[in-house]
C-alpha cells in the first residue's frame, strides 16, 4: 500500500494521510487507489509531515498503527530521533526462550 508516498524513515518526520468528506459510495474506489498511490490526487486526501501530531475525538474510537490496535483516542505522537523502540513485558510475564 502506498498510503504516504515519499515517506522516509530517516527524515525525522511523521507522515500523515488525512481523508475527509468522502461519500460512502466513493470510499471503496478511493481505497482501491491506495495500492498504487492514486488516492493522493483525490480532493479529499491531504498528505502532511510533522514532528508532533495530536489527534482528538471520541474516547471510544480505536487507534490502529501499522495494522496494530494500540488504544483509543486521544492520541499524541512525536518523533524520537535516533531511538530504538523496545517492547518490555509487564511484570510477571515471562518470554519464551
Amino acid at each position: 500500500m502506498q498510503i504516504c508516498l515519499g515517506a522516509l524513515m530517516t527524515d525525522g518526520l511523521l507522515d500523515v494521510c488525512l481523508v475527509s468528506d468522502v461519500p460512502r459510495h466513493a470510499l471503496i474506489g478511493l481505497l482501491r487507489q491506495v495500492f498504487n498511490g492514486g488516492h493522493v490526487g483525490h480532493p479529499s486526501v491531504r498528505l502532511m509531515r510533522a514532528h508532533h501530531v495530536s489527534i482528538e475525538g471520541p474516547p471510544d474510537c480505536p487507534v490502529h498503527l501499522d495494522g496494530e490496535l494500540v488504544g483509543n483516542l486521544p492520541l499524541e505522537l512525536e518523533v524520537a530521533e535516533r531511538r530504538l523502540p523496545v517492547l518490555v513485558p509487564a511484570a510477571g510475564v515471562q518470554l519464551a526462550a
